[in-house]
């Protein structure tokens, strides 16, 4: 009996526990959205910006392809299902609860100022002058938050945690991230719209973005915790702009077995485009 690799057994044991089945047709969909609208990360994005010009195009397209074919080889593991994706076609201001994935600031750090220091940016989050001030990766969830500001109650923030050995994860930027964004959103009149992170001490330093069981779980969390404050999943929204390319899919997969809506920010029009994704 031929013995399966551990890493695929490790990505069978995720969509059994998670999703149980799924077709490949659908989720090739799912895909090619990822392609067409740059859900791999902003990181390797930025990162791809200083690499020589030859190697640039190939890796540009290597990023996108080796997403798509995670996604389908989760869906090539499973049989039966059928991914149903439902676009909603004016996602702003529909939504009482946001989840993000926190990115690091990178471009936006020298802008942002250290932590305790007061923010360099002024004025409503409904400013499109202010929005603009953010030229990173924070620009994303700014413009998320902005979109809902009429009838958002939570903003719960999941962070990547630090690789072994290094000080890399979002978690530390978390705080500096809360200063930054609460005086935009008090200013637009809504002093009482909530930042938090998600709660457990398992989360406690961050979700580690390659685990792709602790990605899932943490939402999961994140949800419940959010009905616990009395907001249904229908009302909340995964915007998965901020995450690494394969887990924006795993993402989007994810609020499809949570049911919930899932949503990202386009990074030419700075609007949301939502769906809500369902299996069976």
């Amino acid at each position: 009996m031929t013995k399966r690799h551990p890493f695929l057994q490790g990505i069978k044991g995720f969509w059994q526990h998670h999703f149980h089945s799924i077709e490949a047709g659908p989720a090739l969909l799912v895909a090619v959205l990822l392609v067409l609208y740059h859900w791999f990360s902003i990181e390797t994005h930025l990162a791809l910006e200083g690499l020589p010009g030859f190697w640039k195009p190939g890796l540009t397209l290597v990023v996108p392809l080796a997403a798509l074919g995670c996604v389908w080889l989760l869906a090539r593991l499973a049989a039966g299902g059928r991914l149903h994706l439902n676009p909603r076609n004016r996602p702003e201001n529909t939504y009482e609860a946001v989840i993000l994935f926190l990115s690091k600031p990178l471009a936006d750090e020298p802008r942002i100022g250290a932590e305790n220091e007061p923010p360099r940016v002024c004025g409503s989050i409904l400013d499109e002058a202010v929005r603009k001030f953010f030229e990173g990766p924070w620009r994303m969830p700014v413009e998320s938050i902005a979109s809902q500001i009429e009838k958002l109650r939570r903003v719960v923030v999941l962070p990547s945690a630090d690789r072994p050995g290094s000080k890399d994860g979002s978690i530390h930027f978390y705080r500096r991230f809360c200063e930054v964004v609460r005086p935009l959103i008090r200013r637009a009149g809504r002093e009482d719209v909530e930042i938090q992170l998600v709660e457990g001490h398992r989360w406690e330093n961050g979700v580690d973005f390659l685990d792709m069981n602790a990605f899932a779980d943490a939402m999961e969390d994140a949800l419940r915790q959010l009905e616990s404050q009395g907001i249904s999943r229908r009302d909340t929204v995964v915007d998965i702009t901020g995450g690494y390319g394969v887990l924006s899919a795993v993402g989007a997969l994810s609020s499809a077995a949570a049911r919930c809506e899932f949503a990202w920010i386009d990074r030419n029009s700075y609007r949301m485009k939502a769906f809500r994704a369902s299996i069976g």
